[in-house]
């Protein structure tokens, strides 16, 4: 028999922890997985280490009126109604491609964070091509995670890989090995395939255990907004990083060279065509409004230090610096990603050089 204190003990702490409880049900069960987010990059992207695939929910269509990742809660904040579609895997297409002629891997810039669907640079070159290619984004995620999917027969290899990755960042050196926990092998592949949209486990783990509802409640109690750095010159312009963009240049030069020259060696043993696809830093853009007295160079010595190891890049800063004297705006303002001006751009851009390489030609 449960003592009388006991059963007081517990009566008292079902009241005191229902409400908690009944929070937690409502947010996994109820909720749409963006109630308590400000855009649906981190709404639809996995907070835990639970075995999955792609870095998204799967099988996922969600609407929602964003702010940037600088401006957010606050007076520079701008509204963007986006649209976000994942596939089976959880990458961000409207379906999965087990065999792509084009593969795009990348980062948010390639994802498409503060980009409606229909303004990703996947869709804008699926668009220019007239469907005749087989166009499939893999962001964010590395190289090593295509490898896995090839090995274990889920992908196969695509004629074309475009690498692409924003200026700041460096990527690694291929490894084989696995960037984050996949859940994946040949024998479970069609299983998984029929019960991924039906049961969505991996998702619905994820929801139960991310807690958003409290962080939010503490983000809110303590007044937290986007941290961007608001430009002294134009001050509806923020930045992430200001003047510390330019940190360290030489020593990332050499490192995206050597992981690079990986990547291409790695190519070229599989015979698959290989194109670079650097995207600028805002600040490298608006480099006045920072402001800094001159351009950073670093993306046209990293072209050149590329070229010398037969390595082709598409340095996409000749066409920014154009599009930005004709009065082009090619960043949100309140976000560090570009907007769908600019990836309407880079797709002509990537579809000229397929024409002109001709790799596609039947």
């Amino acid at each position: 028999m449960m003592q009388p204190q006991m059963k007081h003990f517990l009566r008292k702490f079902l009241l005191f922890t229902s409400p908690i409880l009944l929070l937690w049900i409502t947010e996994a069960f109820i909720l749409p997985p963006n109630f308590f987010t400000y855009r649906l990059w981190e709404s639809l992207r996995y907070s835990s280490q639970i075995p999955r695939v792609g870095p998204f929910y799967p099988n996922i269509t969600l609407d929602m009126t964003e702010q940037g990742d600088l401006g957010h809660h606050t007076a520079n904040a701008m509204d963007k109604k986006v649209v976000w579609k994942t596939d089976e895997w959880g990458f961000r297409n409207d379906r999965f491609i087990a065999d792509p002629d084009v593969l795009i891997i990348g980062d948010s810039f390639v994802a498409g964070t503060g980009l409606s669907q229909d303004q990703t640079l996947t869709a804008r070159l699926t668009a220019l091509t007239g469907g005749k290619l087989k166009i499939y984004n893999m962001a964010p995620s590395s190289l090593d995670d295509m490898i896995y999917l090839m090995k274990n027969g889920i992908m196969h290899k695509p004629k074309l890989l475009i690498f692409s990755m924003v200026e700041r960042s460096v990527p690694k050196p291929v490894t084989g090995h696995l960037s984050r926990p996949f859940d994946v092998n040949t024998a479970s592949y069609n299983v998984k395939r029929k019960l991924y949209g039906l049961t969505g486990f991996d998702a619905f783990y994820d929801r139960l255990t991310r807690f958003y509802d409290i962080r939010w409640a503490q983000a809110r109690i303590n007044k937290q907004q986007g941290s961007g750095l608001i430009s002294p010159v134009d001050h509806h312009m923020l930045f992430l990083q200001g003047k510390k963009a330019v940190a360290k240049a030489d020593a990332r030069l050499k490192s995206v060279t050597r992981a690079l020259i990986s990547y291409k060696q790695y190519c070229d043993a599989q015979k698959i065509d290989f194109l670079f696809l650097p995207m600028p830093n805002k600040e490298t853009v608006y480099y006045d409004l920072v402001p800094f007295p001159s351009q950073p160079d670093l993306l046209f010595r990293l072209d050149s230090a590329l070229s010398q190891q037969g390595i082709t890049t598409l340095n996409l800063l000749p066409l920014y610096n154009n599009e930005r004297r004709k009065g082009a705006l090619l960043y949100h303002p309140d976000d560090s990603h570009w907007n769908g001006y600019a990836t309407q751009l880079v797709a002509a851009e990537i579809k000229n050089y397929l024409d002109k390489c001709r790799l596609f030609v039947r």
